[in-house]
């Protein structure tokens, strides 16, 4: 199977991943990546103020690096309605904003519905309508219905 020239989903050690930002560049480097994208967890429970430090660690990278390096962050979906745990400040300091369902997503990992149809329908309009919030980008792993990240 060919190779990807991109990893647009990667975590450092500002989230649960186990490289820093340095590592995880250089890591795509010598696999021969065109494009990575760091993408650590903002939650509710995050540090929000850390964001500012791996945006602007990774912006530094991309100027120094032979390849594209992407300040990103992997939001929550906050509940059916699309609100996501990243605001249009945050948004504004990284280039992608990824989000995905967690136990922390309202009516679906946590207080869901009884019914599975229901709960179908329920993560259906969770991920429409972040996909539908601006500050989102993409949807993170979405046919896992609860990450539990």
């Amino acid at each position: 199977m060919e190779q990807l020239p991109y990893d647009a989903h990667t975590h450092t050690v500002f989230s649960d991943g186990v490289n820093t930002v340095e590592e995880n560049v250089r890591a795509a480097e010598a696999a021969g990546l065109r494009c990575v994208a760091v993408t650590d967890h903002l939650t509710p429970s995050s540090n929000h103020e850390r964001l500012e430090v791996w945006a602007a660690e990774a912006s530094r990278l991309d100027g120094e690096s032979s390849i594209m390096v992407v300040p990103g962050v992997e939001g929550t979906i906050l509940d059916t309605e699309g609100t996501v745990s990243v605001d249009a400040r945050e948004a504004a300091l990284v280039k992608l904003v990824l989000v995905d369902l967690s136990r922390q997503t309202r009516g679906v990992g946590y207080d869901p519905p009884a019914n599975s149809r229901r709960y179908e329908q329920q993560v259906l309009a969770a991920v429409t309508n972040a996909a539908l919030n601006p500050v989102v980008d993409a949807i993170a792993h979405p046919f896992n219905p609860v990450s539990y990240t």
